[in-house]
C-alpha cells in the first residue's frame, strides 16, 4: 500500500508542476510571442514608401522613410495605419 501511495504522491506533483509551468506559459510568455509575431507579420506585409527628390540637373533619388534618428526603423503603412517597421536594406 505504502508503494501505491508514494506512486499516487509522485503523480501529483507532476500534475502540480505541469500545472503551473502552463500557467506560466500561456499568461506571461505567450501573450509576448503573440505580440510579436503580430507586429512581424504586419510589417512584412506593409507597404514602406521612400521619400524621393528630384536634383537641379532633373535626377531623382529616393532615401528610406526614416521613422528615427538612429536610421533602424522606417514609417510603413499597414491597411491605413501608420507604423514602425525595421529598416531591412
Amino acid at each position: 500500500m505504502k508503494e501505491a501511495t508514494g506512486e499516487l504522491n509522485s503523480s501529483v506533483i507532476i500534475l502540480i508542476t505541469i500545472g503551473l509551468l502552463s500557467t506560466f506559459f500561456f499568461t506571461i510568455v505567450w501573450p509576448f510571442l503573440n505580440k510579436n509575431l503580430k507586429s512581424s507579420t504586419k510589417c512584412s506585409s506593409a507597404y514602406c514608401p521612400p521619400v524621393c527628390t528630384k536634383s537641379s540637373n532633373g535626377k531623382k533619388t529616393c532615401k528610406p522613410n526614416w521613422a528615427d534618428d538612429d536610421h533602424k526603423t522606417v514609417k510603413c503603412k499597414y491597411e491605413g495605419t501608420t507604423m514602425k517597421c525595421p529598416y531591412k536594406g
